[in-house]
């Protein structure tokens, strides 16, 4: 047993694995691994890292992770290292491989929260080097909610021609970063750079490990690390080859011991207050787009509502006061020997725009840190906040009839006459062809590129843009042509580049509408994105829309993703996130109430509902317990916060049902009826006895079959046409995939007014199916004998 006595290991998660007889199998295995019996009650520290041999972003994780350790352990805990996986844009960028990107990042998060999970650790530590990387590795720590302590693998050095390189002059003369070698592709193409000087570059561009050497994604990430308090102070900002990063390394290990002993936890540090903190380090150093998207995303995991709007609030007025690419002229390392992230931040509390009593990984305020931090702004790197570079940060957020969830721009190191663009849309269905009109400049000057059905469920994945925006500008056309996507920039992309565009062209969002030769209004002065396209036309031509494109991902991990993400405002996100969910109860009667249990609950992963028996809504104050099948024939009542899911197995239904709502009608706002839409209605025998016919079904839905596409004893497919009678929801608030009997289950909602929405839909669509009657008695089954 432990002499350990600093520690109350009876209140550690790790106790379930380390402590008691009944874990003798447990620490065998610790014993196998050579821990020692201090080692094995002690606490457990995971040591998470995304190291893999992808690219320079993560290769030096490793070695820093063992830093990690040594501090852990010289604070009396136990460190446990695990890895998980990571895509890097850089390789990942202009080609199928960007769609795993986004989906990386849930992916990271989710493998974390398992690893952490499945073996009981008390706290992390967790290094990250690559864009989604970051996010994901702290959306595990705000998740999981345990003692938390991040740090950033660190940025490459930036990169020089050799001297007398025959490269053009522009090149030879600055710091490289891929950034430039995404560009100088643009120059080959255009007959300003040869290919021996491209060969020259790309062999120089990159000459050590770690991240892009810019504001770009994963550089802004790092600087909301430390921002918002789960880094410790200064520690994002060394090169990643520098072998004094074990120094922090070895401080991270020994701070996260202390925030054990203190019992602070992810979610003490990532408050509101904190998430405003990091989103102004965004907007002052005209950090990267792709931060309108994490941060939501980190937020939902804390259960705080930190939307695209309120990211955008925050950048209209934060000052932008710290040069770096791509909008201005430094690198990170520039930044570091400027004095880092600490002295940004003493500038931003120089102008009350700090909330300085926010806790850190250390243990101390925010302002308590800073009173530490000598050094002052060096008027080259980072600026006064007196004299800044521009009034508004270096982000900005548009919204409007192209818009009306919102989308952003970066502008920084751009003009007042470069942040407003009208012009004729020049319309591609996906990057690649975007890619190749620019390759073969099928384009002219005043154009605006929109590529759209690239968002996070239509892409899938939302990818990143870099490879035509980067060739634009390397055609020298950065300036003069626009280019707006539902999808993502890279945190390198210059010019008017406008992103996340909401709602997606794979929900129905008016970028899906636009026509060729359709005049856009771009505005970053005003803050807004417009089309000139009156109200009616655009309602015209959503009537006609033939709905979202198919992809080619039918199933594996990007199919999965594209059924769960939610819109980008939110943070394009998987679950329903740490907020608490409000309770809603519906009461069925009927034959098929297990049927319309199983389709009305809005469904998200990894969560479970409560059932319980009665025939109205006092019967839901019950305990929750398994349904039998006698009790399913009967009325039963379900009690479960809207948003959560149904194991089909504790149902047993009889048959499998998917109804798939190809733009159905929804009343518009004020009542009325709603207008017809079509919706894919599909049934299949999953036990013994017969279905009903699709006449039988429509007739009890009240939805006019238009054809049968299958039908015969174990399936039956048709098409219907119908109406919702629901008033008050317009057609971009709500999307549905009604589906029994598979991994997933019900309608899928999204946004803050899921509940109401779920509610409203669930009850329209399926209260006609279930309480009409279709010929579809069960057979009597026998009540199974009790097992011991």
């Amino acid at each position: 047993m432990s002499t350990n006595t600093r520690f109350d290991k009876s209140k550690l998660p790790s106790r379930h694995v380390t402590e008691g007889p009944e874990r003798a199998p447990h620490r065998s295995y610790y014993y196998a691994m050579g821990m020692t019996e201090e080692e094995i009650h002690q606490p457990l520290v995971g040591v998470a890292t995304c190291w893999n041999e992808a690219a320079p972003c993560n290769i030096s994780l490793n070695r820093q992770a063992q830093a990690v350790k040594a501090g852990v352990r010289t604070q009396q805990g136990t460190p446990r290292e695990f890895t998980t996986i990571t895509v890097t844009d850089g390789i990942a960028m202009g080609h199928e491989g960007m769609r795993s990107s986004l989906a990386s990042r849930e992916a990271i998060a989710d493998t974390v929260e398992l690893t952490m999970r499945g073996h009981c650790y008390d706290a992390i530590v967790g290094l990250a080097g690559c864009d989604k990387s970051l996010p994901g590795m702290m959306m595990a720590m705000i998740r999981l909610n345990v003692p938390s302590v991040f740090l950033y693998g660190g940025s490459i050095l930036p990169g020089k021609a050799p001297a007398g390189a025959d490269v053009p002059a522009d090149f030879a003369s600055r710091d490289l970063t891929v950034q430039d070698m995404f560009e100088a592709v643009g120059n080959f193409q255009n007959g300003t750079m040869s290919a021996a000087a491209l060969e020259i570059l790309e062999r120089v561009a990159c000459p050590s490990a770690g991240a892009c050497g810019g504001q770009f994604t994963a550089n802004t990430m790092a600087c909301v690390s430390e921002a918002i308090g789960l880094a410790l102070m200064n520690s994002s900002g060394m090169p990643a080859p520098y072998e004094s990063r074990d120094a922090y390394a070895e401080a991270s290990g020994e701070a996260v011991m202390n925030l054990i002993e203190k019992n602070i936890r992810a979610r003490d540090i990532c408050t509101r207050e904190a998430f405003e903190n990091a989103a102004r380090i965004v907007a002052c150093t005209g950090g990267s787009t792709n931060a309108g998207l994490h941060l939501p995303a980190m937020a939902h995991e804390a259960g705080i509502d930190f939307f695209l709007d309120d990211v955008c609030e925050i950048f209209r007025d934060t000052p932008y006061f710290v040069d770096m690419k791509p909008g201005g002229s430094h690198v990170a390392k520039d930044l570091y020997d400027a004095g880092g992230v600490p002295v940004v931040m003493k500038e931003l509390r120089k102008a009350g725009l700090l909330h300085t009593d926010c806790i850190t990984a250390s243990g101390r305020s925010i302002g308590e840190e800073l009173d530490m931090i000598e050094r002052e702004a060096d008027g080259k790197v980072i600026h006064p906040i007196s004299t800044p570079i521009s009034k508004t940060g270096g982000v900005v957020g548009l919204k409007g009839n192209l818009a009306p969830e919102g989308a952003i721009v970066k502008i920084a190191g751009m003009s007042e006459e470069d942040i407003v663009f009208t012009g004729p849309a020049l319309i591609f269905e996906c990057e690649q062809d975007a890619f190749e009109a620019v390759q073969n400049r099928a384009y002219k000057e005043g154009d605006v590129f929109v590529i759209r059905n690239e968002g996070p469920a239509g892409g899938p994945g939302m990818r990143e843009m870099l490879a035509t925006t980067a060739a634009l500008s390397g055609q020298g056309m950065g300036k003069k042509v626009a280019l707006i996507t539902d999808g993502r920039f890279s945190g390198a992309t210059r010019g008017f580049c406008v992103g996340h565009v909401g709602p997606e062209a794979a929900h129905g969002g008016p970028i899906a509408l636009l026509k060729e030769g359709d005049m856009i209004t771009l505005n970053a002065i005003e803050g807004t994105i417009s089309v000139d396209v009156s109200d009616a036309e655009m309602a015209e031509r959503k009537a006609a829309w033939p709905g979202a494109r198919k992809t080619n991902y039918q199933s594996g991990a990007l199919w999965k993703y594209a059924q769960l993400v939610g819109p980008t405002y939110l943070g394009a996100v998987t679950h329903p996130g740490a907020k608490p969910k409000p309770m809603t109860t519906w009461t069925f009667k009927g034959p098929l109430a297990a049927l319309a249990l199983l389709t009305l609950i809005g469904c998200e992963a990894g969560q479970g509902a409560k059932l319980a028996p009665g025939a109205s809504s006092g019967a839901g104050q019950q305990a929750a317990r398994p349904l039998s099948r006698t009790q399913m024939a009967g009325g039963v009542v379900l009690v479960a916060p809207s948003g959560f899911c149904i194991d089909r197995t504790s149902l047993e239904p009889r048959f499998a049902v998917m109804a798939r709502c190809d733009g159905l009608g929804v009343a518009p706002t004020g009542g009325g009826a709603a207008p017809r839409g079509l919706i894919t209605v599909s049934l299949t025998k999953r036990k013994a006895g017969s279905l009903p016919t699709a006449a039988q079904i429509a007739t009890a839905s009240q939805l006019a079959v238009v054809d049968t596409v299958e039908e015969s004893q174990d399936q039956v497919t048709f098409r219907a046409q119908g109406r919702i009678p629901v008033s008050g929801l317009s057609a971009t608030q709500w999307r549905g995939v009604a589906h029994i009997g598979g991994q997933t289950a019900g309608i899928a909602v999204y946004g803050p007014e899921r509940s109401e929405i779920v509610t409203k839909i669930g009850r329209a669509i399926m209260h006609q199916m279930i309480n009409r009657s279709i010929e579809a008695t069960p057979k009597p089954v026998q009540t199974p004998a009790k097992r011991n």
